[in-house]
């Protein structure tokens, strides 16, 4: 009667010592299903779980003639034990959403219907001395009050 050997397992560093590879390595292969690998608990002390790789595999990746194991991709449930809160009323906004926010995070300010001739001439790119005229000439929504305004969507418009 033959005795069962239990499998001995390595660490990622020592099986990539034996491919005389590196860790990535090994995890890719253990990916593809050429290597077995567990992976232990993680102890408090430590920052990730421990994961091993089968010897036997890794001998016969040396030896050139893997064995292949099937890769099975599990899914990881979903939480049942978080309910999801649906609020009943309407969630109260605070007298002053934006109070202390930077002001590259604070939503840009409402267009001004009426600009000022430089403002006007940046706004449509037309230069400011050919706008100057066409207020005299046609009325392209302007306003005198002391100073010549021009309507934005007059500009918008390009009647002139």
């Amino acid at each position: 009667m033959t005795k069962r050997q239990t499998p001995q397992w390595v660490s990622a560093d020592a099986a990539a010592r034996l491919l005389r590879t590196g860790v990535r390595q090994v995890q890719r292969r253990a990916e593809q299903g050429m290597i077995l690998k567990r992976t232990l608990a993680r102890k408090p002390h430590e920052r990730k779980a421990h994961v091993e790789y089968r010897l036997e595999d890794i001998e016969a990746i040396k030896a050139g003639s893997p064995n292949y194991h099937g890769v099975v991709e599990t899914a990881k449930p979903a939480r049942q034990d978080v309910a999801l809160e649906i609020p009943t009323k309407p969630l109260a906004l605070p007298a002053a959403p934006f109070d202390g926010l930077p002001a590259w995070l604070l939503p840009p300010a409402p267009l001004k219907p009426w600009l000022k001739l430089k403002e006007a001439a940046a706004y449509s790119g037309l230069p400011a001395r050919f706008l100057r005229e066409r207020v005299k000439r046609l009325n392209v929504g302007t306003e005198r009050s002391p100073r010549w305004r021009y309507h934005r969507d007059s500009l918008d418009s390009r009647e002139f």
